[in-house]
């Protein structure tokens, strides 16, 4: 029998982002505000999916830099987050 790879949604960034942006978006900003940080900081969002805490990150915290690191191998998560964010998003490492 022929194997089929399964298509994960999950591993569409817009799809994602659509069904989950909503909410991460408003969680990553009580948690950067509860974080309280100060600017010129360097940030590592590890996991960052489609870049939304990253992004928050980028708005809120004027950081020296930030960087995303992607977990699992989906480069469509990145892609999307790149497109989305242009360069003030998370830059894959």
């Amino acid at each position: 029998m022929e194997e089929r790879r399964r298509f994960d949604v999950w591993e569409a960034g817009g799809a994602y982002e659509r069904y989950m942006g909503r909410w991460s978006r408003g969680v990553a900003r009580e948690f950067v505000d509860w974080l309280g940080c100060p600017g010129g900081l360097r940030w590592l969002d590890v996991g960052c999916g489609t870049g939304v805490l990253a992004s928050v990150v980028g708005e809120r915290c004027r950081p020296r830099v930030v960087v995303g690191e992607r977990i699992k191998q989906v480069r469509c998560e990145l892609d999307f987050a790149e497109r989305y964010l242009g360069n003030s998003g998370p830059s894959g490492a």
